[in-house]
């Protein structure tokens, strides 16, 4: 079994209580795996907000991380995006499903921008420094 597959089976039955802090302890391994080749994209959902070079906020999902926001610091991402890079992630949260990542995503657009910075916040509160974990996120142009 990969360590991928360990770590998702011991998150899946119940070892961890799904709380901020480890969402955000999660969220960044998820990150660092993804960026390793290792993933497991079929079952794993995130929804995700990226800060743009402008400070404007972006909100989507995918099922990997890692080249999500790589896609978006080429151009290859959203529209939206494409004029604002480099782009950072600075919040995602694992979702069971795309429906369920469509829907959290609809919800959260809809929210002003304070709402999505406080959402954003009390995540880096609970997150161990990114540094620290080896997650480069920003690509620069």
């Amino acid at each position: 079994m990969s360590f991928a597959e360990q770590m998702t089976e011991h998150w899946s039955s119940g070892h961890w209580r799904m709380d901020a802090a480890h969402n955000a302890v999660y969220c960044s391994i998820a990150l660092m795996l993804s960026e390793n080749g290792v993933s497991d994209s079929s079952a794993t959902w995130w929804v995700y907000i990226v800060e743009c070079k402008d400070r404007s906020l972006y909100t989507g999902i995918t099922n990997d991380l890692a080249r999500r926001v790589l896609e978006h610091n080429r151009a290859n991402g959203a529209r939206y995006t494409r004029q604002k890079r480099p782009v950072k992630l600075v919040y995602c949260e694992e979702v069971e499903n795309r429906s369920l990542a469509l829907r959290r995503e609809a919800l959260i657009k809809t929210w002003p921008r304070s709402k999505k910075l406080l959402l954003i916040r009390e995540e880096q509160n609970h997150s161990p420094s990114q540094k620290a974990l080896g997650v480069k996120q920003r690509e620069e142009s």
